[in-house]
């Protein structure tokens, strides 16, 4: 699996630990120009948020309200996510990472 390499520590990506765990979805709009596209709130009142990006080779600008999100969270944002469409995993930002997009069906 291509999002293998990027993993959290103690993180499980089985069907199982998903369907354990209850989420709410909605978007954040901060201004016209600023939003995230999916946010994630865990049962434990934890955060994960992803952006979705139209590229093979996403930079930290495509990262940006992820990174606000998280400095206005902190410690309740547990991670961001960039889906690209590109080939390869790799980290942006602190709990911030360029995924695949084939990592939501691989």
């Amino acid at each position: 699996m291509c999002a293998k390499a990027v993993s959290a520590p103690g993180a499980s990506c089985s069907p199982a630990a998903y369907a354990r765990t209850s989420t709410r979805r909605r978007g954040l709009a901060r201004g016209e120009s600023s939003e995230v596209d999916l946010i994630g709130e865990l049962s434990a009142d934890s955060v994960v948020a992803i952006e979705i990006k139209a590229t093979a080779a996403p930079g930290p600008s495509d990262a940006r309200h992820l990174v606000w999100l998280r400095d206005r969270l902190g410690e309740r944002f547990l991670a961001g996510a960039v889906l690209h469409t590109g080939p390869q995993p790799f980290q942006l930002n602190e709990r911030i990472f360029a995924l695949p997009i084939c990592t939501l069906w691989g």
